[in-house]
């Protein structure tokens, strides 16, 4: 894409990849590609983030708890910022599955 900001114009480019397997109606796999250039005239900007997780889903995925771990990865200097997330999805509508 393109930014254009003070009169100044910089390239960026960002794109994700996701593929998710339910192996049971309760029990489900995710991961996650994720890459940003936030300006491609700067050498070292690049941030990719690599994420892998599980689903446990009620019967009608009214409640779903996640675990996802990501992995960031920095381009230059590598930050320790790397995360382990526990997550519940409560909704009160039924899925229609």
């Amino acid at each position: 894409g393109d930014l254009q900001q003070e009169k100044e114009e910089r390239k960026f480019y960002v794109g994700h990849f996701d593929i998710a397997y339910d192996l049971s109606d309760t029990w489900g796999l995710q991961a996650r590609y994720d890459i940003m250039d936030p300006n491609n005239k700067t050498q070292g900007d690049i941030q990719t983030e690599i994420s892998i997780g599980g689903a446990y889903k009620s019967e009608h995925e009214t409640s779903v708890i996640y675990l996802i771990a990501t992995k960031l990865l920095e381009e230059g200097k590598e930050k320790a910022n790397d995360e382990i997330r526990l997550i519940w999805r409560v909704t009160p509508f039924k899925s229609n599955q």
